[in-house]
C-alpha cells in the first residue's frame, strides 16, 4: 500500500440514502465498503499466504474456566453522562474504566477494574481474534473447545493494540511480544487460564490492496 496510507488522516461524514434510519452492523460494513470503493477508488482481492502465526491451544491439564451458565443473559451498563466512568457488575466483579456504551450483551470482551479482561459467553475463535490484536501476528484457534465460555485474563492491556487489528502495526504501535519482560504479558495471562500460544507457520487469508487513490474533498 502507498506510504500516504500510514500518514494521511481524513474526516468523513456519511449517512444512509433516503430517510434517516438505524442500520445493522452488516449494513454499515457494506456502506463503508461502498464509500471506500467510490471515494478512494479502492480495489482489493483476497489470497492465501504462508505466514508466521500463533496457535491458541489447550495447555497441560484442563482449561481453568467453565462454559457460560447463561449465554443469553445481558450485562447492563448503568447510564452516565458521556465521557464519565461507569461501573457494572459482571460474573467476575465490578467492571469500569470509562465505559460509555449501551447495555452490552453477553458474547463480548470488556476491560474490568484492575487491568483484567473479562470474557462473557465468548467462543474461543472470538478470543483468538482478540489476541491477534495484542500480539505481532494472526492467532488461529486450535483448542477444539466448544463454547461459549466465561473467563478472565489478568494482564496489562495496551490500548494502542486496538488500533492495530489482526496484529498489523502502525507507525506508533508496538504490540507486546513473547519475550516482553515488562509486567504480566498476554502470554502469561493465557497460560494462567489453561491455554497457550505457540509460534508456528500456517496459510492465512489476507486482503491485498491492488490500487487506491487519495480522495478529493467535496
Amino acid at each position: 500500500m502507498p506510504d500516504w496510507m500510514d500518514s494521511e488522516r481524513f474526516d468523513i461524514e456519511a449517512k444512509p440514502e433516503g430517510e434517516p434510519r438505524s442500520v445493522t452492523v452488516d449494513e454499515m460494513r457494506l456502506m463503508v465498503q461502498s464509500l471506500l470503493e467510490e471515494r478512494f477508488q479502492l480495489k482489493v482481492h483476497r489470497e492465501s499466504q504462508e505466514m508466521s502465526v500463533y496457535t491458541l491451544a489447550v495447555g497441560n491439564g484442563e482449561p481453568k474456566f467453565k462454559p457460560s451458565s447463561d449465554p443469553a443473559q445481558a450485562i447492563p451498563v448503568p447510564s452516565a453522562p458521556f465521557g464519565e466512568p461507569r461501573t457494572v457488575q459482571s460474573p467476575f466483579g465490578p467492571i469500569g474504566g470509562g465505559l460509555t456504551s449501551p447495555p452490552m450483551p453477553r458474547g463480548g470482551l470488556i476491560m474490568a477494574v484492575g487491568s483484567d479482561l473479562v470474557g462473557t459467553a465468548v467462543d474461543m475463535s472470538h478470543l483468538a481474534s482478540f489476541l491477534a490484536q495484542q500480539v505481532d501476528r494472526p492467532v488461529i484457534d486450535k483448542t477444539g473447545l466448544k463454547g461459549p465460555f466465561d473467563f478472565k485474563l489478568h494482564y496489562t492491556v495496551d490500548p494502542r493494540a486496538y488500533f492495530s487489528p489482526g496484529g498489523q502495526t502502525g507507525p506508533n504501535v508496538t504490540p507486546p511480544t513473547a519475550s516482553d519482560p515488562a509486567g504480566s504479558s498476554i502470554f502469561t495471562a493465557v497460560q494462567e487460564i489453561g491455554l497457550k500460544l505457540e509460534s508456528s507457520k500456517s496459510p492465512v487469508e489476507v486482503l491485498v490492496i491492488d490500487s487506491v487513490r487519495k480522495p478529493t474533498a467535496n
